[in-house]
């Protein structure tokens, strides 16, 4: 990423390792560490080699590149593109192109900060793999989950800490959503980001408003953004669908994986189903199932299919059959060409339970490969107010990566002097209890159990004053300790971090003008999954 000197000057950056940010699950820290043991539940290495035997592997077509083309091209259709992102989807039908994929569900005002970081990973690893190997060409995609139907996941976002939430009446697919007039709801915005808001016009669906912003965030950086609720790129997957529902193989086949990974003491993160389809109406997501009359019907019973009916629906409506969870990513790996998918530790953990799956659909449909599977780079921002409280307290940003009592009170054993004298005084009651117990035994054995009940109460009772004066200390550090704790809640606010909570807007949005997201692209390192600690400078 070329910048100026100038630019560059934003950030200072501090990398923590996963395994001491305390952020990850053991299982995900194997993972990226590359433990041998794993090795068997994925297709390719997280590397550039593993990329390179991906493309050397893949068997996609031309001709559903082709098509593959024309339908994201339409989606843009009255959008004004960048010459990068034209670019990239007229690449998309050529032979020696491949995508690099992210994605995350259609959250109000584009989601917290780290649908970001995980756009910019993508973004950053595409210029990585174009110069390193220019005879092939990447392109950056987010995938919008817009046949997702849980809107308690998407109708609300939080700025600076307070929430800002939309309650739509509706309950089917997300992306469909079509959108009244929202001018109350942009009038109760912060004025930062109330022009961003405008991207929610009426009329339009929940999908395309998302479209448009993320567009305007991201476009100029090249991002393809991709509509999977489309009925061009359902058709190409027809076959898939109706394997699924008259064969079920999928629920085996994640089975055997996930009971692989249990004995490995990993996650299951998602549970196969015998039919893992959605049949989306105009106005519900409903799940389909098998019936023990061989019929197909939706949990419920509320529509029901023949054999003949089922084939029927569908050959005619491809585009009313949404793959779930677990199907998604199949869908995904059957409409692209696409070399690596970019996903936080819970996607990895559910991703990591389809090599079987992958491997019977990829007999299926040539075109079905298991991608190379990269962890999101996680960003942390440090303010100036909060770099002087953390230097003030001779504090170091590593430390707040624990829960803030321990924080405070390894802090105070460290600053308060008189802490010291606790550890000392329990060292001391046990060894006097410890000299008490052989001379008290040997004139009445039963006399043992007495002292040890003794000790026990003594150090019970200093544990007891250690509690009251660490309460009298907090109340005369109290300045040091409120500082402490502000740089804790800006790092992980409501116990939460600050990536998976705040706005991507909340630091964007003091830097506009300075080419905010080059900034942290050049911060970003593909391939490589440190924890980032960005120190803004003043």
């Amino acid at each position: 990423m070329n910048i100026s000197q100038e630019e560059q000057k934003l950030y200072d950056c501090e990398c923590l390792s996963p395994r001491s940010s305390g952020l990850y699950h053991d299982w995900i820290l194997r993972y990226i560490e590359k433990d041998e043991a794993l090795r068997s539940l994925y297709e390719y290495e997280p590397t550039v080699e593993g990329v390179r035997q991906f493309i050397k592997d893949s068997r996609f077509t031309e001709q559903r590149r082709r098509l593959v083309s024309q339908a994201i091209m339409q989606q843009y259709s009255g959008m004004e593109l960048p010459a990068n992102v034209r670019r990239n989807i007229e690449q998309l039908a050529h032979p020696n192109t491949f995508t690099l994929t992210t994605g995350h569900q259609l959250v109000l005002m584009g989601g917290p900060l780290f649908v970001a970081y995980k756009i910019l990973s993508v973004i950053r690893m595409a210029e990585q793999l174009n110069a390193l190997m220019p005879n092939h060409h990447f392109v950056p995609v987010f995938w919008m989950a817009s046949e997702d139907h849980d809107w308690e996941e998407v109708n609300h976002f939080y700025f600076r800490g307070k929430r800002y939430e939309w309650q739509p009446d509706y309950a089917g697919a997300v992306g469909r959503y079509v959108l009244p007039d929202m001018q109350h709801f942009v009038e109760q915005l912060p004025e930062e980001i109330r022009s961003w808001a405008a991207a929610y016009r009426s009329g339009d669906t929940w999908a395309m408003a998302t479209r448009r912003l993320l567009h305007q965030l991201f476009g100029e950086l090249g991002l393809v953004i991709i509509d999977g609720d489309d009925p061009c790129l359902k058709a190409l997957w027809k076959d898939v669908i109706w394997q699924e529902l008259t064969q079920m193989p999928t629920q085996a086949a994640v089975a055997l994986q996930s009971e692989k990974i249990s004995q490995m003491n990993g996650i299951v993160q998602a549970h196969a189903r015998n039919i893992n389809l959605f049949y989306i109406t105009d106005g519900e997501r409903l799940r389909v199932e098998r019936t023990a009359e061989g019929r197909w019907q939706t949990v419920g019973g509320e529509l029901q299919w023949s054999l003949t009916e089922l084939r029927e629906a569908v050959e005619q409506q491809p585009e009313r059959w949404s793959p779930n969870v677990i199907l998604r990513p199949v869908y995904q790996q059957a409409i692209l060409p696409n070399a690596v998918y970019i996903g936080g530790p819970g996607e990895l953990s559910y991703w990591l339970q389809l090599r079987r799956a992958f491997a019977y659909w990829r007999r299926f449909d040539e075109h079905i490969q298991m991608p190379v599977l990269g962890l999101r780079h996680s960003l942390f921002v440090l303010t100036p107010a909060d770099l002087r409280k953390i230097e003030k307290n001779a504090l170091q940003p590593i430390h707040f990566f624990q829960p803030i009592e321990q924080l405070l009170k390894a802090w105070l054993q460290t600053h308060v002097h008189e802490t010291a004298v606790f550890d000392q005084a329990k060292v001391k009651t046990k060894e006097a209890y410890a000299l008490l117990l052989p001379e008290v035994g040997a004139v009445d054995a039963s006399l043992d159990k007495k002292v040890k009940a003794y000790e026990t109460q003594a150090l019970k009772q200093i544990d007891e004053l250690e509690k009251r004066f660490y309460k009298a200390v907090k109340q005369r550090e109290e300045t040091a300790i409120r500082q402490i704790r502000s740089v804790h809640e800006s790092l992980f606010p409501a116990g939460v971090p600050q990536e998976r909570h705040e706005s991507l807007f909340t630091f964007f949005v003091y830097h506009p003008e300075r080419n905010y997201w080059q900034q942290l692209l050049s911060l970003l390192k593909p391939f490589e999954t440190e924890v980032l600690l960005l120190k803004e400078n003043t």
